[in-house]
Parts: C-alpha cells; structure tokens; sequence
C-alpha cells in the first residue's frame, strides 16, 4: 500500500515523515467542530503496511482491509470521532462534549462556561429557568475539576464541584436541574387545578407584522393547539 493511496482517499495530517498520519474524512463534514471530521489515527509498522493506533486489528497492506478497520475504529469512540482530534489541546473533548449535550437538552450557550435553560410560553414571554456556570470547563482553564454554580435568587446559589469527567458533569447537573423541573411542574399543576379555559378560545395575541408594519390577531386557540401538537410529537418519538 502506498501512502498516496490513502492521502487521495482520505484528508489527512502527517507526523515524523509519515510514520504517525492522522485520518479525517475527505470531504467538508456534518461534525460542526472542524471541517474534516477525524477518523482515526494509522502508525507505519514498515514500508506500505500500516496499524490503527489504539485499537485490537492488526496490521494491513491492504488498503481496502485498512479502510475497514478505520471505519471500525471511528466508530468505537464513546462520542463522536470527531470530538477526539489529536490536532486539539487537552480539555477540549471534556468542554465540546458537555457544552453539546446541555445544548441537546435546551440549555443556551451564552459563553464557554455559562448556560441558561429557559422556556417561551404561549404568550411568547421568555422565562429562565436556570442560569449556570461551569467554572474550569474551557480547556484553557487547564482544570482537572470544574466548580458547577447555579444561582438561584437573593444572593443565593447551589455550588459543587467534581472531577473533569463527562459523565460525571452531566449527572451532577441532572440531579441540580431534575428535582427544580418536578417541583415547578407539582406547582403548575397546583395552581391549573383553580383555573378554567374560560373564553380562551375566543381570546387573541396582537403582534406586528415586521413587513406590512399592520396588526395582526393571532387566535390564542390555534397556538395552544401548535404547542400541544408539539409537545405530543415530542412524547411519541421519545425512547
């Protein structure tokens, strides 16, 4: 197998004359972090015969047989090949991953280390939920441990911290944001049980139509039903 082979076939990024090339996919890729998605990583065990770094195939002359065994490699990754480039400094899997996750979830990310989870009533009025901070997350923070803060009010805020570990960051956050979203919900429901629809139905949101500057009525019905439609969706596609 020639090196030409696999630098046509692949993007790719080469160390110590070839001996280490790091693979990526050839074309622009749907992973948002780079412009090559990385793949994995190929040793030179001698001319024209090559090994993937970090993983239990053996070694290859054959460039379709390569190819399969960095197909299998890419995808033996706990997240996405792509978050684990080598060209990145240290940190930054951990930083990409949650910051993608709590994405995921809903949560807004208004800087490398702070997040808000807010919602968008009927009304259209915005309510923030949470408002957290990650302090350490950023890889050049260079921490082996992450403060959580969660504000809450009054000068107050809930604060921990743990190791600069995936899984353990989100399992944290979940147990902070998971008893707030069951409580305010108990509450919701509390309060719906004294109130009716009334003449909801009949009732209408004004809003101003950016291009023709006129007053438009928005039947309160038909958004109540849009938002109920949604959120039914949402539970039938939900694992």
């Amino acid at each position: 197998m020639k090196v030409s082979q696999i630098k046509n076939y692949y993007y790719t990024v080469s160390e110590d004359r070839n001996n280490i090339i790091h693979i990526y996919e050839k074309g622009v890729s749907h992973y948002t972090r780079s412009v090559h998605r990385y793949l994995a990583t190929i040793l030179k065990v001698k001319t024209g015969k090559y090994i993937v770094k970090d993983s239990d195939t053996p070694e290859t002359s054959n460039f379709e047989t390569l190819k399969d065994y960095i197909k299998l490699k890419s995808k033996s990754f706990e997240y996405d090949s792509g978050y684990y480039d080598p060209m990145y400094r240290k940190g930054i899997l951990e930083q990409f991953v949650v910051i993608d996750i709590l994405t995921d979830l809903g949560f807004e990310s208004v800087t490398q280390d702070k997040f808000i989870l807010e919602f968008e009533d009927i009304y259209t009025k915005r309510n923030m939920i949470v408002e957290m901070f990650l302090d350490g997350l950023p890889a050049f923070d260079n921490k082996d441990e992450i403060i959580i803060n969660i504000n809450i009010n009054d000068y107050k805020w809930i604060s921990t911290s743990v190791k600069k570990d995936i899984k353990t960051i989100i399992n944290k956050i979940n147990g902070f944001i998971y008893p707030l979203l069951l409580d305010s919900t108990t509450k919701y429901f509390t309060f719906l049980e004294k109130f009716n629809m009334g003449d909801a139905t009949e009732s209408y949101i004004k809003k101003i139509n950016p291009y023709t500057m006129g007053i438009e009525n928005v039947p309160l019905k038909d958004i109540l039903i849009e938002k109920l439609e949604s959120t039914l969706s949402i539970l039938k596609n939900s694992k």
